[in-house]
């Protein structure tokens, strides 16, 4: 029986939960080892059950990665990084913005509202649908200035929120999973020097 449904897959789409997958490719299924081997090639057919009628649906698989987060960035006293498969198969939410995966006490994020678990959408107009949009859209924001940041929360409240910066202390970083662990670096320039110092 489909008990959840992983938000912005094909399967979103052409299944409902309550489902109960009788074949896959034309061969009875009853185990679940036997859907994840299924599941394998890049387009199932199934034969399910919905509302005491059997239906056929063709579904494109999905491959998961299995390494988890390899890249974030912390911005403003709050770890960003790419949405975690996780929301759309827990929480039925699709994959769209930056997600917020903790904030630190005292930095512009804590102050303004930045909360963990929130996905920024849009930072000054300029839509963040990945890490690499987000870090443009926040590059040359000068130290004490202000940005807007349009959120979105698990239950699919919008809010718009405006902090403003601190690069002193809490400075724009990359960090990025590699061979050698985690590396760090950092990607503000801060506060410049005053002129003749």
């Amino acid at each position: 029986s489909v008990l959840r449904i992983a938000a912005g897959t094909g399967a979103a789409d052409r299944l409902r939960e309550g489902d109960l997958v009788m074949e896959i490719d034309g061969a009875v299924v009853t185990r679940f080892d036997e859907v994840e081997r299924a599941s394998q090639a890049p387009e199932v057919s199934l034969r399910v059950l919905r509302d005491g009628e059997e239906i056929e649906v063709d579904v494109p698989t999905v491959r998961l990665p299995g390494t988890g987060t390899e890249r974030a960035v912390l911005w403003a006293g709050a770890l960003i990084q790419e949405p975690h498969w996780a929301l759309p198969m827990q929480w039925g939410l699709g994959t769209q913005g930056v997600y917020v995966s903790r904030y630190w006490y005292g930095s512009p994020a804590n102050r303004y509202g930045l909360r963990a678990t929130r996905r920024i959408l849009a930072v000054d107009g300029n839509p963040t649908p990945d890490l690499d949009r987000f870090l443009s859209a926040v590059a040359d924001k000068p130290d004490r200035g202000p940005v807007r940041i349009k959120t979105v929360s698990l239950d699919g409240k919008v809010e718009v929120i405006t902090l403003k910066l601190d690069l002193e202390y809490w400075p724009t970083s990359m960090l990025e999973q590699g061979g050698e662990g985690w590396q760090r670096q950092r990607v503000s320039s801060g506060l410049e020097s005053p002129k003749g110092s």
